[in-house]
């Protein structure tokens, strides 16, 4: 007996493709809400004493599919004297966006250019953020179905 396809014609690729497509948004907007958290963390959670705000407001997130934002916050001025953190954390975004034009990314970053000597003297810039986004990606993955 053999085997006779009962569907209609590419019913069960459309179906595929459906699947994919919501899992893509279930995806990104996991992402979304990450770099969300990411944002809140390392605004909240930093162990350096803020004096202009510059550090602060020039951190931010994003969430790319194929190169295209469809996500992205941070990057407001936290005190008066902040401008230019905000500028500063958009020049760095901007750079890391042209060098991820594929698959589905998300980029946190502090853009300003003593963030790397701030963390490497032991004070939390993003450190606490990426393990924590280590840990609520992992979690969110197995509930969407990823391994």
């Amino acid at each position: 007996m053999p085997i006779r396809r009962n569907s209609p014609k590419g019913q069960f690729d459309r179906y595929i493709e459906k699947c994919i497509k919501l899992k893509i948004n279930a995806l990104i907007q996991m992402l979304n809400y990450v770099g969300l958290e990411c944002v809140t963390e390392a605004r909240t959670k930093r162990r350096y004493s803020d004096q202009s705000g510059n550090l602060r407001s020039s951190t931010g997130y994003c969430v790319l599919y194929d190169g295209v934002i469809i996500h992205q916050g941070g990057f407001e001025a936290v005190k008066p004297t902040a401008t230019q953190g905000p500028v500063s954390g958009r020049e760095l975004m901007n750079n890391l966006i042209a060098q991820n034009s594929t698959g589905i990314v998300l980029i946190v970053v502090a853009g300003m250019n003593y963030a790397a000597y701030v963390e490497a003297k032991g004070l939390n810039v993003l450190d606490s953020s990426e393990i924590m986004a280590k840990k609520l990606i992992r979690k969110t993955l197995k509930r969407l179905g990823f391994k």
